[in-house]
């Protein structure tokens, strides 16, 4: 091994440098998005560029460019998520420890490359997203949610065992959120009709995955978890943090729901 390798492995572990590199890209395709945008929408223009009182007195161009970088994650996260657990999936449902109760998967299964660098991957987009929204956008509600998010994966991707709790979880989480991105950017602009064609959809996906679909891969986890023949403390750590993301989900959810039907009711009573 060379002098640099040992250096390189002694000093900066090679997660370190994989999730430096993707929240290094992720901050540079953040920064050519932004200042491209003037090239097609130049400075000053009183939509773009004016303070918005929703979101903290950011620019909608930065918040836009923000929305953009968060859809590119949610797209290239999702669709990594499903190809990792469809190559293991056979693997994952054979390495239940020979239990004997209803169980999707081993979620204790260990950490494989795959599996590490898809964490990895999405821990760096969560560094430089927390950065952005800390000094841009300081929305508490983000700021928890990249919060859990990194507390909940980087113990994970440290440890062992358990990329499967953190794969199926983005799976059901990132199925949503372009819609959902779509959904508030289109409202935002005042795209009245694309806002209504859009909101049915997205309220039944995001009350599909978020509303029945990860409460119960929840329950199950937990069934797993506590049952197996071996502890995992890092791995409930990492669960307790879930069910968080997942109740807060819910409430949002319910909001969401009572949202969508006053502006149903709107829209009929207007036809009338």
């Amino acid at each position: 091994m060379s002098f640099l390798a040992t250096l390189k492995c002694s000093v900066v572990p090679s997660g370190a440098l994989a999730m430096g590199g993707w929240c290094g890209a992720y901050a540079a395709l953040h920064q050519s998005v932004y200042y491209t945008s003037f090239l097609a929408a130049p400075g000053g223009s009183t939509l773009l560029d004016s303070p918005h009182p929703k979101y903290f007195q950011s620019t909608l161009r930065r918040v836009t460019t923000a929305r953009i970088m968060a859809f590119t994650h949610a797209v290239v996260s999702w669709v990594w998520s499903i190809r990792v657990l469809s190559g293991a999936w056979g693997t994952l449902r054979a390495s239940r420890q020979g239990v004997s109760w209803a169980s999707f998967v081993a979620y204790d299964f260990q950490n494989t490359s795959d599996g590490l660098a898809f964490m990895r991957h999405s821990l760096g987009y969560f560094v430089q997203e927390f950065l952005y929204v800390a000094i841009h956008e300081p929305d508490p509600l983000y700021l928890a949610h990249h919060t859990l998010y990194l507390a909940a994966t980087y113990p994970v991707a440290a440890s062992g065992s358990g990329w499967p709790i953190i794969a199926i979880s983005t799976t059901f989480a990132e199925f949503t959120n372009p819609i959902q991105l779509l959904w508030e950017m289109t409202r935002v602009f005042g795209y009245d009709e694309a806002y209504a064609r859009l909101s049915l959809p997205f309220t039944v996906a995001f009350t599909l995955c978020r509303g029945v679909l990860m409460p119960i891969t929840l329950v199950d986890m937990a069934n797993y978890l506590l049952k197996a023949p071996k502890s995992h403390p890092t791995l409930i750590y990492a669960w307790v943090l879930c069910l968080l993301g997942v109740t807060g989900s819910f409430l949002w959810l319910i909001q969401l729901v009572r949202g969508f039907l006053r502006f149903r009711r709107k829209k009929l009573s207007r036809k009338d």
